[in-house]
């Protein structure tokens, strides 16, 4: 006599869900990138191979990504890596971006003569000076202002992850056409100008950080480009071995309102 027999599945019996992956998708090598990779369907980051602009990823299939950043992104932080992050602090007297390779100094406020940016590469340090004495600026994300340096001139520096760029802002015709002489102090390095205008810091016969040419607009817009219209200018370069000291000066044509550029990058 036949039965019929009938009997409830085992709890989990069905095909098993692959629970939603959580915490980071990254590992420290390739096999256990490709491990997690294939077990989580997502790509995963191999952390050992991180550089400062590009981040490598094993995918589900095996196959291997490589994301590169059009400029810095991380920097070295002891044994590992942090974002890069230019927001401006103030702490123990100076003012420093948060997260930058380079390690760069901003005045507080100071004396006459004072650096009002350093960039330090191990030994070789550049700064440039502003020649009276400075008020305290005021900090905004990654620009520094220093208000009323100069009669309706204000001086204004922005930091980025490899250097900073300083911006003379004049308000007036008159602040415009006063031509203005930046110490510029060097340690470990030797300034050129490249015949384009640029000037080339230089260790040992080697490049090491650039100055591009400084520019400067004028606040109206070109109507036809909806560009600020640029002014008319000439800069020069003394040099004075014996200090290691060098002046960038400008004199300038008039207008409303100006920017001088100082660009110092690694």
């Amino acid at each position: 006599m036949g039965r019929d027999a009938a009997w409830a599945a085992p709890a989990g019996s069905a095909d098993k869900v692959t629970p939603a992956p959580t915490g980071p998708a990254e590992r420290p090598d390739f096999v256990s990138a490709q491990v997690a990779a294939h077990a989580e369907k997502r790509r995963i980051e191999v952390t050992d191979q991180r550089t400062e602009t590009t981040s490598t990823f094993v995918n589900p299939n095996g196959t291997i990504t490589v994301d590169s950043f059009a400029g810095i992104h991380r920097v070295r932080r002891g044994d590992g890596w942090v974002d890069v992050d230019p927001t401006l602090v103030l702490a123990g007297g100076k003012v420093t971006p948060k997260a930058a390779k380079a390690t760069i100094v901003l005045s507080a406020g100071g004396k006459a003569g004072d650096p009002v940016a350093t960039l330090v590469d191990g030994t070789r340090e550049v700064a440039f000076a502003w020649p009276d004495a400075l008020p305290a600026p005021t900090l905004a994300k990654d620009v520094a202002t220093y208000p009323a340096v100069a009669k309706d001139t204000d001086l204004r520096v922005k930091v980025t992850p490899t250097g900073y760029d300083a911006q003379i802002i004049a308000h007036t015709p008159a602040a415009a056409q006063a031509a203005l002489t930046l110490p510029m102090r060097l340690k470990g390095l030797t300034a050129t100008r490249a015949a384009g205008g640029e000037t080339r810091l230089s260790a040992g016969g080697k490049v090491t950080a650039r100055s591009p040419t400084p520019l400067m607009w004028d606040a109206h817009l070109d109507p036809a480009q909806h560009h600020h219209r640029p002014a008319h200018h000439h800069n020069r370069l003394v040099n004075h071995p014996d200090h290691r000291l060098q002046h960038l000066g400008a004199g300038h044509q008039p207008d409303r309102r100006r920017r001088k550029h100082h660009d110092h990058r690694l």
